[in-house]
């Protein structure tokens, strides 16, 4: 269900802070985070929606992320290769066990 409003019938993503006694790097982004969602009026989660919006919206970061997928992409077909590789040397082998 997508609302654009706040509320029950809004659509929800769950956070999880784990912070904890060793972590005072997510306790204190936690902490600016609430800070910036009174300050702007909203709730943590749209904070968060917004600071998410923010990051992937500028040019560098999308660009970044293009990149990141292209990768990606070429790393999958390599491993398709060498998983087709693999499979026939595993079929080489079974040939040369099967005969002897």
């Amino acid at each position: 269900m997508t609302n654009d409003g706040m509320g029950r019938g809004s659509d929800q993503f769950g956070w999880r802070w784990l912070g904890g006694k060793n972590d005072e790097w997510i306790d204190a982004c936690a902490k600016e985070i609430e800070a910036a969602a009174k300050k702007n009026n909203r709730s943590i989660n749209a904070e968060m929606k917004a600071r998410f919006a923010a990051w992937a919206d500028s040019p560098s970061n999308s660009d970044r992320l293009d990149e990141i997928r292209e990768t990606l992409i070429k790393h999958d077909v390599k491993l398709d290769k060498l998983a087709d590789m693999l499979g026939k040397l595993c079929e080489v082998k079974n040939a040369n066990q099967t005969r002897t």
